[in-house]
């Protein structure tokens, strides 16, 4: 049994004039330019976008200290001898409740959040306590500091809770919230424009001519750019025509930071692409990465809009997505670029390949080893061509470029969907 780890970083190279996906990355995001604009958003309406400006804490959290739970409040060092006792019950504090001072050798009933008594030092769980008359009786000291959550214990006041750069998620509103902030200064969305390439190409549930397929790239990338902190304009599908997609090109650069095309991208005769860039008044070329699928990439510029051509086939396309399209995206959104880490688990059987491109497959979780790791099982060698085989998936099993054999229980890295 083997363990491939960890993946190599820019030596894929897998024949003249290939290059690694992290290289390719890399020099997209050497294009951007500028940054996105900020904007104050209410609190409510945060969730998804990307933050600007750190978050610190407007005050101590919690404010006071707090009552941790249904109980009573007493003072310890008030408690003589080794129990039972029996305590005078003073009176009741809720949580809304302002203040108040502890009469000595008094208890006080105190409801979950309320501000703890000056001069008590412990709350008794209600569930240790009995109630005679005016009085509680117990037979367990209490510990000074039993269930009390003190000043400050999650967050001072001033300390940064949240960096800039996050894509904020309902976690973090809650931070947020609990931090004093109504109100919170995030990126304006990233605008995105999405042009399909393909004379053959119909909407799905249209009726199929001869030598025509469905359009499957235009809804799936949709679907995957569809988030808060992008602002996706219509997309468009464009016949294998150099004027028409050259038109379409510059009008999306006048808004879009980003520009997604599917088709095209290769060097072939109605692969229009970088053709289509450089007519728009841009600057534009045809990369070939060593990765499998996907190794047909344009990347381009027009103004300040960066142009990334996906392979028209949809499986590779999916994969460029992940690996480079998503991560530039994040970069030009101003938000954290560092890519999802990669797990690790283990083949649930034989797997051989080609050697020479690091391959992304389509994969699924099927349980555990013996040694409790998280095991895979591969789509099959043809995966590429099998838009089936995504939604079976859960993630891309990561094979190194240089391995043609793989023993079911070998180790290789696991990136979830």
């Amino acid at each position: 049994m083997t363990a491939h780890r960890p993946i190599e970083k820019d030596c894929c190279s897998g024949g003249a004039g290939l290059i690694a996906p992290e290289a390719a990355l890399a020099r997209a995001t050497r294009l951007v330019s500028g940054d996105l604009p900020d904007t104050l958003v209410p609190l409510l309406t945060a969730r998804g976008m990307v933050l600007a400006k750190d978050v610190t804490a407007a005050a101590d959290g919690p404010p006071f200290d707090a009552c941790a739970m249904d109980g009573y409040a007493v003072t310890t060092a008030a408690l003589a001898g080794s129990g039972p006792w029996a305590v005078p019950l003073a009176g009741d504090l809720a949580a809304c409740d302002a203040p108040c001072a502890l009469l000595k050798g008094h208890a006080l009933r105190v409801l979950t959040g309320a501000a703890l008594p000056t001069g008590a030092d412990a709350v008794i769980m209600q569930e240790d306590v009995a109630r005679v008359a005016g009085d509680i009786r117990f037979a367990k000291r209490p510990a000074p500091g039993q269930n009390i959550r003190a000043q400050g214990c999650d967050m001072r006041k001033g300390a940064t809770i949240l960096p800039s750069g996050r894509i904020l998620t309902p976690r973090d509103i809650a931070v947020a919230a609990a931090s004093g902030q109504g109100a919170l200064t995030v990126r304006t969305r990233l605008p995105v424009s999405l042009i399909a390439t393909g004379s053959e190409l119909q909407d799905p549930g249209a009726a199929l001519a001869p030598g025509q397929i469905w359009n499957v790239n235009l809804p799936m990338l949709a679907a995957l750019a569809d988030r808060r902190w992008i602002d996706l304009a219509p997309p468009l599908t464009i016949a294998d025509q150099l004027a028409p997609l050259a038109e379409a090109l510059r009008e999306a650069a006048a808004h879009a930071r980003l520009i997604l095309t599917s088709g095209g991208a290769c060097d072939g005769e109605t692969d229009l692409v970088a053709r289509a860039i450089r007519a728009a008044g841009g600057d534009g070329e045809t990369l070939k990465l060593a990765m499998k699928p996907g190794k047909p990439l344009v990347l381009g510029r027009i103004g300040r809009a960066i142009v990334l051509g996906l392979p028209g086939n949809p499986v590779a396309a999916y994969v460029a997505w992940q690996m480079i399209a998503l991560p530039l995206a994040r970069h030009l959104a101003g938000a954290d670029p560092t890519p999802q880490r990669p797990c690790y688990a283990t083949l649930g059987r034989v797997v051989s390949r080609a050697p020479g491109r690091r391959e992304y497959r389509p994969a699924r979780l099927v349980g555990h080893d013996i040694t409790g790791r998280p095991m895979l099982d591969l789509g099959p060698r043809d995966f590429s061509a099998r838009v089936a085989g995504l939604a079976q998936a859960n993630g891309l099993a990561i094979l190194p470029a240089d391995t043609a054999h793989f023993e079911a229980g070998d180790e290789v890295q696991f990136l979830l969907f």
